[in-house]
């Protein structure tokens, strides 16, 4: 994979290339084998800076033995959301210098009226013994 940083400048003013630069929304990786593009979700801001997609596979190489393969795996922007049999986990940056992390995980069927209104995502499985 190719990193492509794209800079807009005017006249014949060279694009600054250093660590200082904040990459943009039009960055892209391109492969090198069959030239498709994928959006970058590097960030950086005064805080530091990060790499989503490395985050993701980080966290995901962790959790492997642990949970196997999650369901899904979904992008918006530099959040990722991580959907499991029994739990969700969303996590990356704001694009405004936060970086945020937080789970969600099924509740125990609900009894009574409650247990009218569908509450958890039919593609999660929950444990009914444990719950």
């Amino acid at each position: 994979m190719i990193y492509v940083g794209v800079e807009t400048t005017w006249g014949d003013e060279e694009p600054k290339f250093n660590e200082y630069r904040h990459p943009g929304r039009d960055d892209f990786w391109i492969c090198e084998n069959c030239q498709k593009k994928k959006p970058s979700r590097k960030y950086h801001d005064w805080f530091g800076s990060d790499d989503l997609d490395i985050q993701v596979y980080d966290y995901l190489e962790d959790k492997r033995d642990e949970l196997g393969d999650p369901l899904s795996v979904m992008f918006s922007d530099y959040m990722a959301c991580v959907v499991w049999d029994d739990s969700v986990i969303v996590f990356g940056y704001d694009g405004n210098e936060y970086c945020h992390s937080f789970g969600f995980e099924l509740e125990a069927p609900k009894k009574g009226l409650l247990s009218s209104f569908n509450l958890n995502p039919p593609t999660l499985k929950v444990d009914v013994e444990k719950a």
